[in-house]
């Protein structure tokens, strides 16, 4: 008999139970007022700020940031720059209800592809997106440590896997691999960049996704009927059911 008791289905187990890592995560612009707040995993909290600022149209370049600091692990303070500060007022004016832009689910013919050619390649051989899965989940040590219940994602460029991000949150997941590309030079919508995720693209994560200019998302899940809309509407390639021998393919074709 195993004396520890841990690999042993029969017998009970010992000690605390593993539990996926949450909190109340709140960004602060001047004067402290709260510009969002999120129930998330609570790391990489500058990728995760820079990235919604960008998701929400209110960031448009890395000058827009002033400075990031994050306060007692779980909130973030963003000083930001004068155009910026400008949207941030505009948008508290003529903010609409729910996470999709209107002008994103508007009525008309679907956008000219963002993605390159090499990119519309990759999407269309589902060994390599196989592969470029089986490395980013490898690579997400979250996961493993809690024994799952976090969403993966990662950023892909030029046939390579060079960001995973872990989370609770799939939104938030998204913030923080458009934060950490704005935050390092890198455009989010480069045509070549693809970004791979473990949950269902939903009408608020694709028009993030348009929202940041990326040019291409698959997931192991499938999209929404809104995300599909949004992603016709931007330019925006999906891919469902990406682990599979046929994938689906969503949105526009290059």
């Amino acid at each position: 008999m195993d004396p520890a008791g841990t690999d042993d289905p029969r017998l009970p187990r010992t000690g605390p139970a593993p539990a996926a890592p949450e909190s109340v995560v709140t960004l602060c612009g001047p004067a402290d007022r709260v510009l969002a707040r999120w129930l998330c995993t609570p790391s990489r909290l500058e990728d995760l700020a820079a990235g919604w600022l960008v998701c929400e149209g209110l960031v448009r370049a890395r000058g827009d940031i002033l400075r990031l600091e994050v306060r007692g692990g779980a909130d973030v303070r963003a000083e930001l720059a004068a155009p910026a500060l400008a949207r941030v007022h505009g948008a508290r004016d003529r903010r609409e209800p729910g996470p999709a832009p209107r002008d994103l689910v508007a009525s008309g013919p679907a956008a000219s592809p963002r993605a390159d050619p090499d990119l519309a390649g990759l999407l269309d051989d589902p060994l390599r997106l196989q592969a470029l899965f089986a490395e980013a989940f490898a690579r997400a040590t979250l996961r493993e440590e809690v024994g799952g219940g976090v969403h993966t994602g990662a950023r892909v460029e030029r046939g390579t896997v060079v960001d995973v991000v872990e989370d609770v949150s799939r939104s938030a997941v998204v913030d923080k691999l458009v934060g950490a590309a704005f935050r390092a030079g890198a455009s989010a919508g480069t045509t070549g960049a693809l970004y791979l995720l473990s949950g269902r693209i939903s009408g608020t994560i694709a028009a993030k996704l348009a929202r940041a200019g990326v040019a291409a998302a698959a997931t192991i899940s499938i999209p929404t009927t809104l995300a599909v809309e949004i992603a016709a509407r931007s330019g925006v390639l999906l891919v469902g059911r990406a682990r599979r021998g046929r994938p689906w393919r969503y949105g526009v074709s290059p």
